[in-house]
């Protein structure tokens, strides 16, 4: 299954204005964006989990958001503040659930919805 983010027109070189994830490989969950819905390009490999990633979803602004299954002890949330060239893991078992996150929100830059 492929979950589609869209994060509005592309702002300039390196910014993405749509993003699909879905299950992993060897090289990580799968995330691919594009620029013009035409051409896609992978991204976060050897960053991200290697799990099934369920959500995704940009401010627009080159900040991104993907969650997805259970990697260790709690829920897979990356965060990327380049439009996805780079990703840092957010939250620690004691402050994230032990269970799959299905869908991710960007209310505000550093306000995210996640469940």
């Amino acid at each position: 299954m492929l979950m589609v983010g869209l994060a509005g027109p592309a702002l300039g070189a390196g910014h993405f204005e749509g993003w699909v994830c879905g299950g992993g490989d060897a090289q990580g969950g799968l995330l691919l964006a594009t620029t013009n819905g035409t051409d896609w390009a992978r991204q976060g490999i050897g960053q991200l989990p290697l799990v099934g990633l369920s959500a995704v979803c940009s401010s627009g602004t080159g900040n991104v958001w993907v969650v997805g299954d259970v990697e260790g002890e709690y829920a897979a949330i990356y965060y990327s503040s380049d439009s996805g060239m780079s990703w840092s893991r957010q939250g620690d078992a004691s402050s994230m659930p032990s269970n799959v996150l299905q869908k991710v929100c960007v209310v505000q830059t550093q306000v995210v919805w996640a469940v």
